[in-house]
């Protein structure tokens, strides 16, 4: 049998943290906690902390009410082909095409290793354009074709077009960031149309991530 005195220890321990289960304040701090582990987080090589002055360039991080490059078709359109990828996510997203830095390339959907490896990916949780939010991408700089690697090149102005079946979103860079490697609140949607395009900073190393940020400025539908 236990002894008497380490019964009444074991109760205690035992009372004492079911006290704490109950307390409301445990509560909270475990929803944070899961918050934290269950909010996104950058593809690997692909607090909202951003790297010291200097290290951004562009526009202005406030969202502004712009209007909309997209009909009402373009919008329905854009709703069908995301639940399209949702039902089969092995499709060909779109195509990316940055003048500046002679790339084209397909965007293919996920960002897993495996998907990356292959080319730059869209992060799924996030909306097509159309959709009324954030639509985020990611590649790699110095490994598995390098497709990002000049994507620091980009300035304010410069011209991305991204080719769906539903249409052609044509964006005008707006900023370029140096953030940390958990720093997604760069890339959430605010209530507008955007597009971020990340990857490791710098060449090489996971250290950080480089966020181009560009917005629509028209939209052309397939015929």
């Amino acid at each position: 049998m236990m002894p008497e005195t380490a019964l009444r220890q074991k109760t205690s321990s035992r009372s004492k943290w079911l006290r704490r289960t109950r307390d409301p304040r445990a509560w909270w701090v475990g929803a944070f906690l899961a918050a934290l582990l269950l909010a996104p987080i950058y593809p690997s090589c692909g607090g909202t902390e951003a790297v010291p002055t200097g290290h951004e360039s562009g526009r202005s991080s406030v969202a502004t009410e712009r209007p909309s490059v997209f009909s009402d078709e373009a919008k329905i359109s854009a709703w069908v082909w995301k639940s399209q990828l949702e039902t089969n996510p092995e499709q060909i997203v779109c195509r990316l095409v940055i003048p500046r830095i002679g790339l084209e390339v397909d965007v293919l959907e996920m960002t897993q290793d495996a998907v990356l490896e292959k080319g730059p990916g869209h992060w799924p949780e996030t909306p097509v354009p159309g959709q009324g939010g954030h639509f985020v991408v990611s590649g790699h700089r110095s490994t598995y074709g390098s497709v990002f690697l000049r994507l620091d090149e980009l300035l304010p102005g410069d011209s991305i077009e991204v080719l769906f079946p539903y249409g052609v979103v044509e964006y005008e860079v707006t900023r370029s960031l140096i953030v940390g490697v958990e720093d997604t609140g760069v890339v959430w949607s605010r209530g507008v149309e955007e597009l971020s395009l990340t990857t490791c900073h710098p060449p090489g190393s996971e250290e950080y991530r480089l966020v181009v940020q560009a917005e629509p400025v028209s939209f052309t539908p397939r015929e």
